[in-house]
């Protein structure tokens, strides 16, 4: 259905509001953007992530009554929010009674150990969906869709230049720190060149994961800046493998992983339900086991073929299946079982 208005909520985070805005707009719907979170400093983010933002309900009113203003100007068919952990079951009551023909489209990045979604949202959602197959086999009202890639087309023949044999590049936590730091050792006694890029999100966090990475032996660095996109980019593209460390508790598969096997890019990661994937006997994707880290050699990491499955998980398509409804099989036929995450918070 074309032609619709789109009323966007979703955190400010790596650019991935503009680029979910933009390609909404390419498929033919005019939108709004606006932030999901209060605010996007520091300590109102901690406010938000430890629920401490319920303890100031006149903030969280005053947002939301902003959010009811901003929807009454732009008068829209369907707010579509994304990954949401300020407006829940309760914010989108208000928003619904207010505006009760106005379709609801919830689509979340994160597993619901991180990010859980109550009854409440499910009740008045038209629609909810996860990147996370694990939660969608345990919540029946939870349909899969995978995230996607924001690449402008296949890459063709010529091969980029290779400078370096792995990469990785995101937030810090302490799991990907001492990973890294294993990986690192191997690639140092190897002689491989490698670049590894974590961001700290606080002055707070740079002195817990420096410490850390003292202790781990990590010595690659800690930044407080981010990598702008198009150099993340352009150092993945001229990397021989990238390698992916998923946080915890998640079966969903990043962004990062698409990013890098559509950039014809070798992937090495430690998601195993990777290969539950329709992709992942084109893709060049390794499995890395943290207990007893293996890496690939350089002559196994010839760069991937996916032009038959480039436009199912480019942007675009992502949001024309989100707000259109239907989704389509992701998996192969003969996919092995989903991975059991221990102690694993459930839906619902």
């Amino acid at each position: 259905m074309a032609g619709r208005r789109v009323f966007i909520l979703c955190m400010t985070a790596f650019g991935y509001d503009i680029r979910v805005r933009d390609a909404v707009e390419r498929i033919g719907h005019t939108t709004d953007l606006m932030d999901e979170r209060t605010g996007n400093d520091f300590f109102s983010k901690a406010a938000i992530r430890f629920g401490l933002i319920r303890l100031m309900p006149w903030r969280l009113r005053r947002h939301v009554d902003a959010i009811i203003t901003r929807i009454a100007a732009f008068r829209p068919d369907t707010l579509l929010l994304l990954d949401p952990e300020t407006i829940t079951g309760k914010e989108l009551e208000r928003i619904k009674a207010r505006f009760p023909n106005i379709e609801i489209v919830i689509y979340t990045w994160d597993a619901f150990t991180v990010k859980p979604i109550g009854p409440r949202a499910f009740a008045v959602a038209d629609r909810v969906y996860s990147f996370d197959p694990g939660d969608c086999e345990a919540h029946p009202d939870l349909h899969h869709i995978p995230l996607f890639h924001d690449i402008d087309s296949a890459p063709g023949d010529e091969e980029m230049p290779k400078e370096y044999d792995f990469s990785f590049i995101g937030t810090a936590r302490l799991r990907r720190i001492r990973t890294l730091a294993r990986i690192a050792r191997q690639l140092d006694a190897q002689g491989r060149a490698y670049v590894f890029h974590l961001f700290s999100l606080s002055p707070l966090h740079s002195l817990i994961y420096g410490i850390a990475a003292r202790l781990w032996g990590y010595r690659a660095g800690l930044s407080r800046q981010r990598m702008p996109y198009a150099q993340y980019l352009d150092i993945t593209a001229r990397s021989r493998c990238v390698v992916d460390i998923e946080l915890g508790k998640q079966t969903g598969l990043t962004m990062r992983t698409f990013e890098t096997i559509f950039s014809n890019v070798p992937l090495l990661t430690t998601n195993r339900t990777v290969e539950r994937y329709e992709f992942f006997d084109d893709a060049g994707i390794f499995l890395l086991d943290e207990r007893a880290i293996a890496l690939p050699p350089t002559h196994a990491l010839s760069p991937p073929d996916l032009s038959r499955h480039f436009a199912k998980y480019h942007i675009d398509t992502w949001a024309r299946t989100v707000l259109d409804g239907k989704p389509s099989n992701y998996f192969r036929e003969d996919a092995p079982p989903q991975p059991v995450l221990a102690k694993s918070a459930r839906p619902g």
